[in-house]
């Protein structure tokens, strides 16, 4: 019995896990349904490119495939965005399901759970050689891959001009061919004449200093400011950025996300404007650079209630703790109001209210000592008679 069951094993095995040199049909299903989704969801006009793909067996008749890429919407070197994915493949490559793509800025897109028939076979090819990055020590570069029909393999040289150009004719869903090349570093495309399905690799014949349409990212925010308080429910978000696109979410004081788009680069810059009400704010642009979060208020006072009639202003200030200092755990607050008291809160990042007490002042100054954990808050200090505040942001150590 042991021996007809490993017997078993190792002949599902051949039968499901890809060879060294060619592309499995679960490899192919799932790259078929990513290229499928991503230009379902994001637009016809993108390319989509598998820097790697790999296979995981799961159960005798599935397979989880996960790897990354690159999509962009040109003919050249850069690329747009890269993102990493997971799919749940039958093993036969006949269906897949519970895909999940996620880009590097943040944005992420899935597809159903339940089995979606996959028609790679019509639409697949896959480069297997050169494989990615590969610093290739001989000029007779082999392309060798997996289709469903003939295809050309055209190269590009780093000016982005085509060097060569190979028909290579398909046998039993394989293809190969060799093309002499100079050293220097290649992009090379392979396709059947229409390059929604086609298929990219990037490679070097003896060469160094690579540079693969990645620019060294980087994100700059410069609108809102940090902490900044604005008078303008229009609000402009904008910045710098090496990626074609940002990915903005906001955040009320309520941790109610109020926006979420992205917003594309233009000339390393970028911007959008947003109708905001009054309010406290937080907000995050993500790129494959990395993310930054920072807070901002929006105060126009239209939505705060009019000051009673008293003689002369009633005005309320904070002088300790200054605004973005760093305070111990258990801290000292004060300031000055001509009214009889006030109102002390202390709110964490998300707008939860962490701390009030109301305060008599002597003598037109008030102070009161308050605890906290470590962390990041906003000081609220109202007067009695609610027609004036001050605010400050300040860090626990």
């Amino acid at each position: 019995m042991k021996s007809k069951a490993v017997f078993a094993i190792l002949t599902f095995l051949m039968g499901v896990l890809p060879s060294l040199a060619l592309a499995s049909e679960p490899i192919e299903a799932a790259e078929y349904a990513v290229r499928q989704l991503i230009r379902g969801k994001m637009g016809s006009q993108y390319r989509v490119v598998f820097e790697n793909s790999s296979e995981r067996f799961l159960s005798f008749s599935e397979t989880v495939v996960s790897g990354s890429g690159h999509i962009y919407d040109g003919n050249d070197w850069d690329f747009d965005r890269s993102f990493s994915y997971s799919i749940k493949v039958r093993n036969d490559g006949a269906s897949t399901r519970e895909l999940a793509v996620t880009f590097t800025n943040g944005e992420k897109h899935t597809d159903s759970g339940s089995w979606k028939p996959s028609k790679h076979k019509d639409q697949s090819i896959h480069l297997v050689s050169p494989r990615w990055y590969e610093n290739l020590s001989s000029g007779g570069v082999v392309f060798e891959g997996t289709s469903s029909r003939n295809v050309s393999i055209e190269v590009f040289d780093r000016n982005n001009r085509k060097v060569a150009a190979e028909a290579a004719n398909v046998r039993n869903g394989r293809f190969r061919v060799v093309v002499d090349l100079p050293n220097g570093q290649y992009r090379a495309v392979a396709s059947p004449g229409g390059w929604e399905i086609g298929d990219e690799v990037r490679f070097t014949v003896n060469s160094s200093g690579q540079d693969w349409g990645r620019p060294q990212p980087y994100l700059k925010l410069a609108e809102p400011a940090r902490n900044a308080r604005l008078t303008n429910s229009r609000v402009t978000f904008s910045g710098n950025s090496s990626e074609r696109s940002v990915y903005l979410q906001v955040w009320d004081d309520r941790n109610n996300r109020v926006v979420e788009r992205d917003i594309p680069v233009k000339d390393r810059y970028w911007n959008s404007l947003v109708v905001l009400g009054d309010g406290s704010y937080r907000y995050t642009v993500s790129t494959g650079a990395g993310a930054e979060t920072r807070t901002f208020i929006v105060d126009t006072g239209k939505s705060k209630p009019k000051p009673k009639p008293t003689p002369g202003d009633v005005s309320v200030r904070i002088y300790e703790p200054r605004n973005d200092s760093t305070v111990g755990y258990r801290f000292n607050v004060h300031g000055t109001c001509p009214d009889s008291a006030v109102l002390v809160q202390v709110f964490d990042e998300r707008g939860g209210k962490r701390y009030e007490q109301r305060v008599t002042t002597n003598r037109g100054s008030w102070s009161a000592t308050v605890p906290m954990s470590p962390g990041r808050y906003r000081l609220r200090v109202t007067g009695h008679s609610g027609s004036n505040y001050d605010e400050i942001w300040f860090n626990v150590r």
